[in-house]
């Protein structure tokens, strides 16, 4: 069976042009250095939290996160806004995730030192990093938007608008790993380490702002008269994560022009 599983992988991945024979090393070799992370930091900790595995607490949070953010929901007539906004928060949490827990996986410059004496190709390891990262991140990804889209299907009285808020949590999951690891690489090249410390503070901020701001202002919110989205104006575009909120829009029948302006981005 294990021949046969290996077969298909092999193949999916002569059909995507990686070159099995490098990808799986590399991949092998990341996972390693993730786990070793994990191992490291559960070192470090004391007491009860020295028996969690870091992935497994940071999974708790997320959902943690994700149930108590849920609470934008029941704050104004606008729901679908509400969406938008979770759909935000939830883009903040794991942007900061990609680029706070997996950054030596994705700009490891010590690689090609032991790379450069073997035949690889650069496609092959990007794409080894690729899926190590984004199993991880998907895998937050419905820790998070998983409590939401149940509060969605309540909130909208409708299961169809649970699940089309999943789906739109799904494509800005994939966005945000893969516009995570362009900006990590991104900041590494232009200023190294120090550009890394430098914006994630700014990240972190942002998201504590939004735990805050979920998790106390719901008194404040509910008497606030938000609009609908299509007429916030310039904000629905100016916020990439409140583009994939158009299958929400789409599930409950609030469909504007700018919903097929969304799908298309």
């Amino acid at each position: 069976m294990k021949r046969l599983w290996r077969k298909l992988g092999d193949g999916m991945l002569r059909l995507l042009r990686a070159d099995p024979d490098v990808f799986r090393p590399v991949a092998r070799a990341h996972r390693l250095i993730t786990h070793r992370m994990e191992r490291v930091a559960r070192g470090r900790a004391r007491g009860f939290m020295a028996r969690i595995p870091p992935a497994y607490f940071l999974r708790f949070m997320a959902a943690f996160y994700g149930t108590i953010l849920s609470n934008v929901f029941a704050w104004w007539e606008s729901r679908v806004f509400g969406a938008a906004l979770l759909l935000t928060f939830g883009g903040l949490f794991l942007i900061l995730v990609v680029i706070l827990d997996y950054y030596d996986v994705l700009v490891n410059r010590d690689e090609y030192l032991v790379l450069a004496s073997h035949p690889h190709d650069t496609w092959s390891i990007l794409l080894a990093k690729i899926m190590v990262v984004g199993q991880s991140i998907l895998v937050l990804g419905a820790c998070y938007f998983v409590p939401g889209a149940i509060r969605a299907a309540f909130s909208f009285r409708s299961p169809v608008a649970g699940l089309g808020f999943l789906v739109g949590a799904a494509g800005l999951t994939v966005a945000v790993g893969a516009g995570g690891m362009l900006i990590t690489a991104l900041l590494v090249r232009i200023g190294g380490r120090a550009a890394i410390q430098r914006v994630l503070p700014l990240i972190q901020a942002a998201f504590v702002l939004s735990v805050m701001f979920g998790s106390g202002a719901g008194r404040v919110m509910r008497t606030i008269a938000v609009p609908k989205l299509a007429e916030i104006g310039f904000v629905q575009w100016a916020l990439p994560p409140f583009w994939f909120v158009w299958p929400v829009e789409l599930a409950t029948g609030q469909v504007s022009g700018g919903t097929l302006l969304r799908a298309g981005l």
